[in-house]
């Protein structure tokens, strides 16, 4: 079923509110010098509020899909990220923010295949991955730890593939 123009004015209108909703709840205390550790979900309840609304009215809405894959990032949800943020990367053709974030849960779920693919082009990832296998180690996610240090030779040759 495609969606009216009015309903996806709508649904545009609840996902930017959604964004707006998440913007202020990521610089609600900014800076703080830390990383989000995934604490205190509930400051996202607004927007998610907002960003499902978008998405019951447009199931393919890019922003809503995005900016929920983001909170299920922030949240530890690697399964349900990626749900969001391939549909978010159909409805667009090379957005950043959703390809690196995509590819980033491909490797915290070990698709890593997927991963490649999608982060390849990405001249920072094999770096930010070989940062993020010490930073995850830190963090006692010695499980993600090692999904980040697997990437970093998938993404130094674009031959070697994972397992």
């Amino acid at each position: 079923e495609r969606v009216g123009f009015r309903q996806t004015v709508e649904a545009q209108w609840h996902a930017n509110r959604g964004a707006l909703a998440l913007a202020r709840a990521e610089l609600g205390s900014w800076p703080t010098n830390q990383w989000d550790s995934g604490g205190n979900l509930e400051r996202f309840a607004a927007a998610k509020i907002q960003l499902e609304q978008a998405l019951a009215i447009d199931p393919d809405n890019r922003t809503a899909n995005h900016r929920m894959g983001i909170i299920a990032m922030v949240a530890r949800d690697y399964e349900t990220a990626v749900t969001y943020l391939e549909e978010a990367q159909l409805q667009t053709e090379g957005h950043r923010g959703i390809i690196k974030s995509l590819g980033y849960s491909y490797v915290w779920t070990s698709q890593f295949d997927e991963a490649k693919e999608v982060l390849q082009p990405i001249q920072e990832a094999r770096a930010e991955m070989a940062v993020y296998s010490n930073w995850w180690g830190r963090q006692n996610r010695h499980d993600l730890a090692v999904k980040a240090s697997e990437m970093v030779p998938m993404l130094e040759n674009p031959t070697l593939s994972s397992r």
